[in-house]
């Protein structure tokens, strides 16, 4: 996960071409069979509706990318899992959810929408993250699983979420929508150095460690330290730690 992120910071390419890094990335961390990222404008209310933009995906065939939209719309077969995700989406805070956070298996198997627009087209299981764009501004990536392969898990969850949450730049680079949104720190924000630094704190190296390691004195180390810290809000290498092994807390319902 590390290197993942610290590759997207290094790497000098397009918003969209480092969203597919990223995505393709992670995707083969959590062995999904497919993703797609997409920016939209969100009306909640009696018809859910929404204004997709800056749509990137991969895995998917036309077919596929066809009845999942249009599955979105269906007010006769709704997506099961749109109740459950309304709260999160009207709270406007970043979350992540699995199929099963969502919706029970028996009710997601016996649906018609599942009937209709998941399994003869060879999508089953999912696990999805918003993130809040403005007040009805939302960047959605979700990544998917061919029918018949087991549901994403807690730690697949996890690994999603923390990623998305330290991707505020890019997740504000929004295409034609006009959405604002303050970006927070990331690891994109960090020099090279810095970011060398900050994956052997996450490893758990000790400051002698590193300095030995990087050919540093451990006063520079420990200047790299508090950069590090002060860049992610963070006071002690335990918190810079929980920030990326644990998350905030967003992939968990009722937190």
């Amino acid at each position: 996960m590390v290197r993942l992120l610290s590759e997207a910071a290094a790497a000098r390419e397009s918003a969209p071409a480092m969203k597919r890094r990223i995505a393709s990335g992670l995707a083969a961390l959590i062995d999904a069979d497919a993703w797609l990222w997409a920016v939209s404008e969100l009306s909640i209310g009696e018809r859910f509706d929404g204004a997709f933009s800056t749509l990137l995906y991969n895995g998917l065939d036309e077919r596929q990318l066809a009845m999942l939209y249009q599955g979105m719309y269906d007010p006769k077969l709704p997506p099961p899992e749109r109740e459950a995700m309304t709260p999160d989406l009207i709270a406007g805070e970043h979350f992540t959810r699995r199929r099963e956070d969502l919706v029970p298996t028996h009710e997601w198997r016996a649906s018609g929408h599942y009937k209709q627009y998941r399994a003869p087209h060879n999508m089953d299981e999912f696990v999805c993250s918003v993130y809040p764009l403005s007040a009805s501004g939302r960047s959605v990536v979700a990544f998917h699983r061919a029918t018949g392969r087991p549901a994403f898990s807690v730690r697949d969850r996890r690994l999603v979420h923390v990623v998305m949450s330290e991707l505020g730049p890019l997740h504000t680079d929004t295409g034609n929508l006009p959405l604002g949104g303050t970006p927070g720190p990331s690891v994109a924000g960090l020099s090279p150095r810095l970011r060398t630094v900050f994956g052997l704190l996450l490893e758990g190296w000790s400051r002698k460690q590193i300095s030995e390691h990087l050919t540093l004195s451990p006063h520079t180390v420990a200047e790299y330290k508090r950069a590090i810290y002060k860049h992610f809000g963070v006071h002690s290498q335990r918190e810079l730690q929980a920030r990326f092994h644990q998350g905030d807390g967003g992939d968990v319902r009722g937190r």
